[in-house]
């Protein structure tokens, strides 16, 4: 705390403007809160101004206060004109500047509101007050939008006919006929477009003359009369509908079924557009007319339109007032939003606003009761419009926000509220306790002194958090689209929740329960950014999977659609929360209301193209909204961090955000991160990230496994080798017709890409951080893998662009580890085939697809670009991994020009790690691609365990090698060279022998021995060439494996398509020649690799680019000097 003993008369010159006091008139501040904290206290000094201490602080000074009472009481009496008058007012002026030094000494310093707030308490009777009052006035209005479910529902409908209307010629009809009964008689028979089975027609009829007579006979009889082959089909006019849910509806009303169904796509454009209206023209009038003016207004309009809605006997009417009432409604509540989370404390945010949407349950369980009650779209309205009419004169009760009073410089209604929060919460205030009004930099203020949302684009970083925010905005809304759409455009009755309407609403409603239980843990216990990453991947993942063909039984995509729905609707109220908290109090209702318009523009918009083209029930676009929610969670944590944060009022506030000042941060927990101690003690966060990148790399390489194993089903000309006792249904394998060579141009697509991009890719990880892009990488491709069976399904031209594609995320992963290939290779081969086996030839890439993203999650979650930037890493630790990286880390500053092509190029030992790769690759790929197809049809044997084997004992030697290499290299026994040619080529050379062995035997047991033990010297040669390239360029080491695996990727094209000519040509026997070829080209990579290799840093990488430049430049200066 600081005391200020300056004069009057200096503070006076000082920001008078910004001083709003609240018990004396005449004292005013000489800075402004955040960016003047001169005299605003840190957020750690106000930690320790509890409510008891500021009480005390009050005691002491009350007789200050009441000396400044009496003297104020004088001044009064006294002559104005009279010079003693002025004498006295400057003696007594000096006085109440001393009364004012004594009490900041009592901890009564001048704080903006936020920490006013603070003084009031937790959980105050003001803020319970506010949120009752805002539950009334909510309530009503909530319920408007949920009506909307109701006003558009159409029930079972079919052709009407006088005769058969049991209400009107009860008279004459001698038999009580059901609706089906009467729609066997009436309607003709058509195809349902989403499912294929033959249902009666509600839009046409037969064209009988007999109806009349038909009435009057019992149904078996009336069905023996008709003759449908002999009668006309007409369009019909007239519907009858089923009243067992709604009497009345908007589309029974005016009949807007079957050729009339345009009418409702118009109806709900213009609902769309006017809530599109409304949020724009509530952001705007809530910044510049005020919060509370804003809701009277458009609450007011809202609830006449709401009275004259039910009764609109036009349907261009009808239109009108539902524009301008979803106008105001929307308006209303963003609005109301905006004012209840501007008035409650930072630590009480989550349960109020729990709170509040527990407020939104009861208004959907309370229309859920009134909609049973009442029976009539018409009648809930009216009894709607009537508490929208008492919730405006409850609103009369709650204040304006305080915020946006001290921010257009109202600063006594702002007073007069903080006065009156202050008494209902039985709380005093300190004595000469300042409100302060931020200070807003001259940049961000308009023409009329004040900020606007256009002026935000004056900062980079605050329009690069606004396109975040909206992009994610637009998101959520395509991700509720398509639950929605999904739930709605269901194959089978069974996957929805329920086929009755009020039972279908209740389930939705006990659904947000659970929505709101989980928005309350998420918003209390973790992080904003990391909650909003885990339910975009949730959400994202669960659309994608529920759209996907084939994928689970009706039970379990209805488990997954809930899920996604609780996740969607737990993630659309905490953007709204964040970006409450992220913008600035001058334009928060703009933010909002251009967030939801950009989202409701988008729905909106989506919605008529699908409506319009027929596309009701394909789920393409649902696959796709779900893999771009994917995409869009890894954006999430370029939004900084507002847990915690008080609310930003000016644009400078928001600025500060960036910053990691104790007085921001003081609040914010470390959940993002795992902690230092766990249930085993300290452990090292290295592993953390060890472990997750060997499971990336487990899922990556797993991923190349599923198309070996999936091909065995997919085509014809492949024989069933899944065929088990179990399992003898061999027709079921065949689903599409393809030749050899298309199921070779389909394998060898993934490398195409893979061999474009990994040399680029190696030039990209030697100037950036490659953890972020180890992460998209894998997400990229597991969402990728998602796709193939849709691809398949609609040609092959699509699986061979997404094989290519796959094959560009790939490239980004090889230059970061290794050891987790193999592991994914020997889960990969097994899985897929059990899965292929037991499942369906689509699960493994769904599985492998699901696994990726869910580990995307996680490394999201747990890892960091830059090991400084770690905020439970310990100072040895971090010390030790910078370090490391140093030594090898390629300079940041390089340039392509600066690297040393030529010198690269024209190395001996380069050339031996590129041929050493290439032929390597040849091994590995014809195995990965083809193990499972030589066992079963050279050997015979299933692969559901087998095929695992080798991968399996290689994954574990690999790890020995490494060891025993770097023992060997660090106890001098042989130096680098000979260690890693000596691994490389025994390793390789044994391999290939033991495949010739392999080859040229007829014994399972033998075949399969000589394999796996072949596999064995093929993880014990990892530790020569597979790490060379660190040897002799460290600085450079990402460029050469980049090239190195460009060149490997094209083993990975020739592979499958040399594999599947030799075996077309010669049978069984052609795999013979596949594995002799693989072994003599094996063989020819040893003999090169053991005369050319080095282990020695090369002379061209151990000069730096500065180094090389400087040495150029004074060979050129001695040369000019020279005569």
């Amino acid at each position: 705390m600081q005391s200020d003993n300056k004069p009057l008369d200096n503070l006076e010159k000082a920001h008078s403007s910004h001083a709003l006091p609240l018990l004396q008139k005449e004292v005013v501040l000489e800075k402004s809160a955040q960016s003047h904290p001169v005299l605003l206290p840190s957020a750690a000094e106000h930690s320790d101004l509890k409510p008891n201490v500021m009480g005390q602080a009050v005691d002491n000074s009350k007789s200050i206060a009441e000396s400044s009472s009496s003297i104020q009481t004088e001044e009064a009496i006294m002559d104005e004109n009279t010079d003693e008058f002025h004498a006295v007012c400057n003696h007594r002026r000096n006085i109440r500047a001393m009364h004012r030094s004594r009490a900041q000494n009592l901890c009564t310093t001048p704080v903006d509101y936020d920490h006013i707030m603070k003084l009031m308490g937790s959980w105050n009777r003001w803020q319970i007050r506010l949120c009752i009052v805002f539950a009334f006035v909510l309530a009503p209005h909530i319920m408007n939008v949920f009506l909307n479910f109701y006003a558009m529902y159409l029930p079972k409908h079919w052709c009407y006919v006088k005769d058969f209307d049991s209400e009107k010629h009860k008279s004459i009809t001698d038999m009580e006929w059901n609706s089906w009964e009467i729609q066997d008689i009436v309607a003709p028979l058509e195809v349902a477009s989403d499912t294929g089975k033959s249902i009666r027609s509600s839009c046409q009829m037969y064209n009988r003359a007999n109806y009349h007579h038909l009435s009057h006979l019992p149904y078996e009889e009336a069905l023996e009369a008709i003759d449908n082959h002999n009668e006309s089909i007409i369009s019909c006019n007239q519907w009858m509908y089923d009243h067992s849910f709604l009497r009345d509806t908007v589309l029974t009303r005016w009949n807007i079924v079957c050729a009339n169904k345009a009418w409702a796509l118009l109806l709900y454009i213009g609902a769309s557009l006017g809530g599109l209206l409304g949020c724009a023209l509530g952001g705007v009038s809530g910044d510049r007319l005020g919060r509370r003016r804003t809701a009277l207004i458009f609450g007011c309009f809202g609830c006449v339109l709401s009275f004259i809605l039910p009764f609109s006997s036009d349907f261009s009417c009808l239109m009108i007032v539902k524009f301008a009432s979803v106008m105001c409604n929307e308006a209303l509540l963003l609005v109301l939003y905006v004012t209840f989370v501007e008035s409650v404390v930072d630590m009480d945010r989550p349960l109020m606003l729990t709170l509040w949407q527990a407020v939104v349950v009861m208004c959907s369980l309370l229309l859920v009761l009134m909609a049973y009650v009442l029976n009539s779209w018409a009648n809930m309205q009216t009894l709607i419009a009537a508490f929208s009419g008492i919730s405006m004169i409850i609103l009369l009760l709650a204040p304006e926000s305080p915020r946006w009073l001290i921010i257009n410089s109202k600063h006594s209604e702002a007073e007069s509220i903080v006065r009156k929060a202050f008494h209902v919460s039985l709380k005093t205030l300190p004595a000469d306790l300042e409100i302060v009004q931020h200070e807003e930099r001259p940049e961000f203020l308009g023409t009329m002194a004040r900020g606007n949302i256009m002026r935000l684009t004056k900062s980079v970083e605050m329009t690069k958090w606004l396109m975040i925010i909206i992009t994610l905005w637009i998101m959520t809304a395509l991700q509720e689209f398509s639950f929605n759409k999904q739930l709605k455009h269901s194959d089978d009755s069974s996957a929805r929740l329920s086929s009755n309407l009020h039972e279908h609403a209740l389930i939705l409603t006990v659904i947000n329960v659970f929505a709101v239980v989980i928005f309350f843990s998420l918003t209390k216990y973790f992080s904003r950014n990391n909650s909003l990453v885990f339910l975009f991947c949730m959400s994202g993942m669960t659309v994608a999977i529920c759209a996907l063909p084939k994928t689970t039984s009706m039970r379990a995509e209805l488990v997954m659609l809930v899920i996604g729905y609780v996740s969607t609707s737990v993630s659309k109220w905490l953007l709204y929360l964040m970006t409450v908290e992220l913008f600035p109090t001058v334009i928060r209702c703009s933010v909002i209301g251009l967030c939801t318009f950009c989202s409701s523009l988008c729905v909106t918009i989506i919605s008529v193209v699908i409506t319009s083209t027929g596309m009701e029930e394909n789920r393409i676009p649902c696959i796709c909204f779900g893999l771009l929610a994917l995409v869009c969670s890894a954006m999430i944590n370029y939004i900084p961090m507002c847990k915690g944060r008080t609310l930003p009022d000016t644009f400078q506030d928001t600025l500060s955000m960036r910053s990691n000042s104790p007085d921001l941060n003081e609040w914010i927990p470390k959940s993002r991160f795992i902690e230092e101690k766990f249930c085993c003690g300290y452990y090292p966060k290295r592993w953390v990230l060890a472990v997750l990148c060997h499971i990336g790399f487990a899922i990556a390489f797993g991923i190349r496994c599923n198309f070996g194993a999936a091909k065995m089903r997919m085509f014809q000309h492949h024989e069933d080798v899944y065929v088990t006792k179990n399992h003898t249904n061999i027709n079921e394998s065949v689903e599409f017709h393809g030749h050899g060579g298309l199921v070779a141009l389909v394998e060898s697509s993934f490398f195409y890409g893979a061999c474009i991009s990994y040399f680029p890719a190696g030039i990209i990880a030697a100037k950036f951080s490659p953890v972020r892009m180890f992460g998209f990488g894998v997400v990229t491709l597991s969402s990728l893998n998602l796709l193939l069976p849709v691809a398949f399904s609609n040609g092959f031209i699509f699986p061979i662009i997404i094989q290519f594609i796959q094959g560009l995320a790939q490239t980004k992963l090889a230059t970061t580890s290794i050891t987790g290939n193999y592991v994914g290779v020997f889960i990969g081969m097994p899985l897929s085939a059990l899965l292929v086996s037991h499942v369906s030839w689509q699960s493994p890439f769904y599985t492998y697809g699901i696994a990726g993203i869910t580990w995307f999650i996680f490394w999201m979650l747990f890892t960091v670009s830059d090991p400084a930037d770690h905020p439970t890493l310990s100072d040895k630790e971090k010390q030790l991994i910078l370090n490391g990286k140093n030594e090898m880390r390629t300079p940041i500053a390089l340039k392509l020009s600066e690297i040393p092509w030529k010198s690269i190029f024209t190395s001996a030992p380069v050339w031996a790690i590129i041929i050493a790769t290439f032929t390597r690759c040849w091994m590995m790929f014809t195995l990965i691609n083809d193990q499972l197809s030589y066992m079963t049809e050279a050997l015979g044997l299933s692969m559901d365990t087998a095929s695992a084997i080798p991968h399996g004992i290689m994954s574990i030697t690999v790890i020995f090698s490494g060891q025993l290499a770097d023992m060997l290299r660090n106890k001098n026994i042989f130096t680098t060279t000979t260690v890693r040619k000596l691994f490389h080529c025994s390793g390789f050379a044994f391999e290939a022998l033991f495949l010739i062995g392999c080859a040229y035997s007829t014994n399972v047991i033998a075949a399969v021995t000589l394999m796996v033990i072949a596999r064995i010297f093929s993880g014990l040669a990892v530790s020569g060439s597979n790490v060379n390239h660190l040897d002799i360029a460290p600085r450079y080491a990402s460029i050469l494996t980049g090239l190195g695996q460009a060149f490997g990727q094209i083993s990975g094209i020739l592979t499958p398509l040399l594999t599947e000519y030799i075996v077309s040509i010669h049978e069984a026997k052609g795999w013979k020649l596949v594995l002799l070829s693989a072994a003599i080209i094996h063989l020819i990579g040893v003999f090169f690799f053991g005369i050319f290799a080095a282990g020695e840093v090369q002379p061209w990488a151990k000069k730096t680019p500065s180094t090389a430049k400087s040495a150029e430049d004074e060979s050129k200066q001695s040369a000019t000097e020279t005569p």
